[in-house]
């Protein structure tokens, strides 16, 4: 359970502390104290998402720190302890969060840092939080079905069911994507052979327009390397002036020098291996331009071939490489296309065995429906009389729809509030009272299957007054026998219900909103039941009235039984 709450900086809160105990506590204050904003400090510490704006003005940081003994909380403790956060025998958790300006959050379990949603997934073992929204639900005739799978408690056939839907569904979808018009998948089918046999006569190797270009320089220039390396071998070595012919009579003159100065020899060799690669170069030179003619029809070849692949580039990808892969794309979904009837005969059967699949556990999902639905008519009837709505008739109603990713029937709440009337759709003619009330009964019953030792009720008193208040109150302080259960109300009747009480005061100081929450003593809760009795302005007959009924409550009379009790035994001793 929950046993301290502690925020600092968030919205108008600057510092709050309060200390809970175990039973039913009522959370009290004018609207706009700030009792929403303690509800949502309490959310932060399960692990709700967090928002800068949260932080007070002025402030850096906003943090929340909550104190829970998971002595009742076996779920909780598993999921830590696996986490390596609780030691054997360990019983309490501290959780800490802050949110920075900037929006940066983080988290501690016991002094360790963790992620938001390690702490949303404890958070969910802790503490149970009903908001108005969730009364909204019952409105919403699709929602109907999910709260009656939540009271039924059969998750493992509503999984079992999803799956066999969900493979059911994936093989229809095959089926249809195969089932395309037949005219389309003709005209893909003749696209691909037409794309596929167009990249194959083509012939097309990977770096061949490299090849062509260069080739095509070549071929469009013949002349001019022709003679440029012609007259570059006579120059060096086939004239009668040639180069070469000069240099062999330099070499043999440097020659006859180094013989008498050693330091010659080394340029002597230089020069001559300078005319031996000259008298190499000018061969090769010869050899290239003997074989150089202009080549006017392989010319033309090259620029068609060139053409070829410059136009398959603009259909078919930026070069050769990528043209190649799309055809061999090509070429496998052509295989798929021939595949197609021996697939479409596979897929008859495999959605035959699913459909049957899919038939058996939606039946099987909806037996164990209809089971719940009649065990939630008796019990939530049961539980409306206790709260003000004596006589009134619920029922779940199918209505039969196919298999669909929930089940094979759709489910709406119908009501008969009042004796000799027809049931009619909940959501259509439930007051915002009625809604109130029957959330809660749907709640109560589900604390019977388990679920977090802490409850929250945020107006749980919508729509209600007079006599069905104290009925709601009367409920809630009997769901605190078996949890914690924290209400936030504005009713009185449900207020002198509680065990404890919790004031929200928001204060004015240095033209600043400040919210502070204080726990009432007895005296106290007089002037605030009192307040909430009759406004701003307390009487004496609003505090008359304050008193008659915290006097009336069921802890008032056991704590007025214990001391007649003790009165007594302390007569019989003197």
């Amino acid at each position: 359970m929950l046993r301290a709450l502690r925020v600092r900086d968030l919205a108008v809160i600057e510092q709050v502390e309060i200390e809970l105990g175990t039973g039913f506590c009522a959370l009290t204050g004018e609207t706009g104290a700030g009792k929403s904003i303690l509800v949502d400090a309490l959310t932060l510490a399960l692990g709700a998402r967090a928002s800068a704006e949260l932080v007070r003005t002025g402030a850096e940081a906003a943090e929340v720190e909550a104190l829970f003994d998971l002595s009742d909380a076996p779920a909780a403790r598993e999921r830590l302890a696996a986490a390596g956060l609780l030691d054997p025998g360990e019983t309490e958790l501290v959780v800490r969060r802050q949110v920075s300006r900037q929006g940066r959050g983080r988290v501690w379990l016991n002094g360790r840092i963790e992620s938001a949603g390690r702490l949303f997934e404890v958070g969910r073992d802790l503490v149970d939080i009903y908001g108005q929204h969730d009364y909204q639900t019952l409105q919403e005739p699709e929602q109907h079905l999910k709260l009656l799978d939540g009271f039924g408690g059969y998750q493992a056939e509503l999984e079992a069911y999803r799956a066999d839907h969900g493979r059911f569904r994936a093989l229809a979808d095959e089926r249809e994507s195969l089932w395309q018009s037949e005219s389309a998948r003709r005209e893909r089918e003749e696209l691909l052979r037409f794309r596929v046999r167009e990249i194959d006569g083509a012939g097309l190797e990977e770096g061949e327009d490299e090849r062509l270009l260069a080739e095509r320089e070549v071929l469009r220039h013949a002349g001019l390397i022709r003679d440029a390396g012609r007259e570059a071998a006579e120059y060096i070595y086939e004239s009668e002036s040639a180069v070469t012919g000069g240099l062999a009579g330099i070499v043999a003159r440097l020659r006859e020098a180094g013989r008498h100065d050693p330091r010659f020899a080394g340029p002597a060799a230089q020069v001559e291996e300078a005319a031996a690669a000259l008298e190499d170069a000018a061969r090769e030179l010869a050899r290239l331009s003997g074989s150089l003619e202009s080549d006017p029809a392989r010319l033309e070849q090259v620029e068609d071939r060139i053409e070829l692949i410059r136009r398959l580039k603009r259909k078919y990808g930026e070069t050769i490489a990528e043209i190649l892969r799309l055809r061999d794309e090509s070429a496998a979904e052509l295989k798929k296309f021939g595949r197609r009837e021996e697939r479409l005969r596979e897929l008859e059967r495999e959605l035959a065995a699913a459909e049957a699949a899919v038939k058996k556990s939606g039946a099987a999902l909806s037996k164990k429906r209809r089971d719940s639905a009649g065990r939630l008519r008796k019990l939530i009837e049961t539980e409306l009389s206790a709260l003000g709505l004596a006589g009134t008739r619920f029922e779940v109603r199918f209505v039969e729809v196919g298999p669909g990713q929930d089940g094979m029937e759709s489910g709406e709440f119908y009501l008969s509030p009042n004796p000799g009337e027809d049931l009619k759709p909940l959501a259509k003619i439930a007051s915002g009272g009625e809604l109130s009330r029957i959330m809660l009964g749907l709640r109560a019953l589900a604390v019977d299957a388990g679920g977090a030792p802490t409850l929250v009720f945020d107006e749980v008193d919508q729509g209600v007054g007079g006599a069905a208040a104290e009925a709601v109150g009367l409920r809630l302080k009997k769901l605190a026998d078996r949890r914690q259960v924290l209400c936030v109300t504005h009713l009185p009747q449900i207020a002198a219900l509680a065990g404890s009480h919790l004031l929200v005061e928001k204060r004015r100081e240095k033209d600043r909103a400040r919210t502070v929450v204080r726990t009432l003593s007895p005296g106290e809760r007089v002037e605030e039941i009192s307040r909430m009795l009759g406004g701003r302005e307390v009487t004496e007959a609003a505090r008359a009235h304050a008193r008659e009924m915290l006097a009336s409550t069921p802890a008032a009379a056991a704590a007025r039984s214990v001391k007649k009790t003790k009165t007594r035994e302390a007569r019989e001793q003197g």
